[in-house]
């Protein structure tokens, strides 16, 4: 789900056209068809709403099962998925099955593995670093699929200029 705030004009001005704002207190729900920004490169049927309180208004956007591209998703998440798996991938990118043991003894955050040069060394069966290289490449669809965030402020964001790529269907 993807949910907007703002006054009326902030999200006019974001492109949301005038028959999705309801005309009671009572929350209006609609359809919306998506331009080019979901999973299947078709445009989806997707459901709306939109409620007022007070000055306020709160479109809500269900995804259902639809995923949107990157484009479409919020680049605060696609940039932590980018980062989080590259971090990740790094643990099994380098030295083999030893290697991230290697990396785990030379980490200063390790404390409880600081083996000396005479200890016993160990490395990972390949089906468990199979498994390791299969969790990081999916941290980044765990983010994608399942983020969500929240602005922290209650101020208005920045206006948007730019051409809307959802489109009202039903209202």
């Amino acid at each position: 789900m993807t949910v907007y705030r703002g006054t009326r004009q902030e999200l006019m001005l974001a492109g949301i056209p005038d028959e999705a704002f309801p005309t009671t207190k009572a929350k209006k729900t609609f359809q919306i068809q998506t331009i080019n920004v979901c999973c299947t490169g078709n445009r989806e049927i997707l459901k709306g709403s939109m409620l007022q309180t007070g000055a306020i208004f709160e479109l809500e956007i269900d995804w259902g099962f639809i995923r949107p591209y990157m484009q479409g998703t919020h680049p605060a998440l696609v940039e932590l998925a980018r980062m989080m798996t590259k971090d990740l991938w790094a643990w099994t990118k380098d030295g083999g099955l030893e290697g991230p043991f290697v990396r785990l003894a030379a980490d200063p955050r390790a404390t409880d593995y600081k083996p000396l040069a005479r200890d016993r060394r160990f490395q990972m069966t390949p089906e468990f670093h199979q498994k390791l290289e299969t969790a990081y490449q999916g941290i980044f669809d765990v983010i994608y699929t399942h983020g969500e965030i929240m602005e922290v402020h209650t101020h208005a964001s920045a206006k948007s200029t730019a051409k809307p790529t959802l489109t009202l269907v039903s209202a």
